[in-house]
Order: C-alpha cells, then structure tokens, then sequence
C-alpha cells in the first residue's frame, strides 16, 4: 500500500492557523520535521491550488527542495512529483520528472501502477 509520510496531517494546529499564531521554536520544529518527511518519501504529491485560498506558500519551498534533489542526486534516486490539478503555479512545475493529473482519481492510478512497476508511463 501507499505510505503517507507528511506528518504536518498529525499536528494540533489547524492549515488555516496563521504563521503569526505560533512560536519560533514551533515554526522551527514543524520546517525540520517536514524536511525529515520529503527525505523519507519515495515520491511527491502536490495539490495544485486554482482558488487560490492557500496563503502560506511551505508547499512551494518543498517542491522547490524535491526539484533541487533531483537536480543534484543520483538519477538512480529520482524522486518523482505527482501534480494534481492541471493549475501550472510556477515554472519549476515544468522540469523533468514532474507529472501532471487533472484529479486526484487519475493520479492515484498512475501512483499505484508506478508503486507495482516502478514506472510512471
């Protein structure tokens, strides 16, 4: 089965809390304990956000890491990023080994398969 390693799922805190609503050593604690969640993933899934009503951008610096990871990594290591929704925010949603779905039906397909196969077309 698919192993979701995003930990901020589990925090007290709602999405919606604003940055100004917590403390250093929480801001501190949830940044190191996400980068610890991206290196224990096989694999990214990004929501994409065409209302855009997501005000905290923590979802674009992550991406950006998975990029620059597999920028500098081993091609043997290459982490895949699944993009649902066809909203493109960024270039960086235009470099290899970033896939595009309409929905999260489609992409959970193709996730699965590419969990069986190790292959994502």
């Amino acid at each position: 089965g698919i192993e979701v390693t995003s930990s901020w799922l589990e925090e007290p805190h709602k999405p919606s809390t604003q940055l100004s609503e917590l403390t250093h050593e929480e801001h501190q604690t949830y940044a190191l304990n996400d980068i610890s969640d991206i290196m224990d993933a096989d694999a990214m899934i990004f929501f994409t956000d065409p209302t855009r009503t997501i005000l905290r951008a923590g979802r674009h610096v992550e991406f950006g890491m998975v990029v620059c990871w597999n920028a500098l990594c081993d091609p043997d290591f290459i982490m895949p990023i699944f993009v649902v929704g066809m909203e493109f925010e960024n270039i960086f949603h235009h470099v290899p080994n970033v896939y595009h779905f309409e929905d999260w039906d489609l992409m959970k397909e193709k996730l699965l398969n590419w969990e069986i196969t190790n292959e994502i077309d």
